[in-house]
């Protein structure tokens, strides 16, 4: 949180169902495969939160409802030489964002006094705790992304199985 008033801890998104919709776009510019998913609804729970103003201080747990989460997300694909002189696709993430709207959320604040005094003005607040929201599901999007990728293709070092095909294997080297 801005200017050290306080902390959020154990943060947790859960997607509640799957998308009726996922549209594939390819980005030739970025050479990328980007999904974009216009219909998730969500949860958001921080185990625990501290917050403080002057002498007030306010602690407890909170829960987010969300609906109407548009998630964009691109896998980017460039090259990269292994340690054994092996070129092979370098995994990144481009186009992410995620996108919540404001006006169809429902937070729900449980803690000490401040906390429930402050859930009287949940109005002036949603605004910086969705944007707290998004920034860390796009941050974790970035990182996780090509971690993921990236550690597939390095462990597989550039090979990759055929499932059901016995003795095939696509080799990922570039030439």
């Amino acid at each position: 949180m801005p200017d050290d008033k306080g902390y959020m801890l154990g943060n947790k998104f859960v997607l509640l169902e799957s998308p009726s919709d996922v549209q594939f776009v390819t980005d030739v510019q970025d050479n990328a495969v980007v999904f974009e998913v216009t219909d998730f609804r969500g949860t958001f729970f921080c185990d625990h939160f501290r917050y403080k103003e002057t002498i007030f201080i306010a602690k407890g747990n909170i829960e987010v409802d969300l609906k109407k989460i548009q998630i964009t997300a691109g896998v980017g694909f460039g090259k990269q030489t292994l340690a054994d002189g092996r070129d092979v696709p370098l995994i990144e993430s481009v186009k992410v964002d995620m996108d919540i709207d404001r006006r169809d959320i429902k937070i729900h604040l449980h803690g000490n006094i401040w906390t429930d005094l402050g859930s009287l003005f949940e109005v002036f607040f949603k605004g910086p705790v969705i944007d707290m929201i998004e920034s860390t599901a796009e941050g974790a999007m970035n990182a996780g992304i090509p971690l993921v990728g990236n550690t597939v293709m390095t462990r597989l070092d550039g090979f990759f199985p055929i499932p059901i095909v016995p003795n095939w294997v696509v080799d990922w080297e570039t030439p």
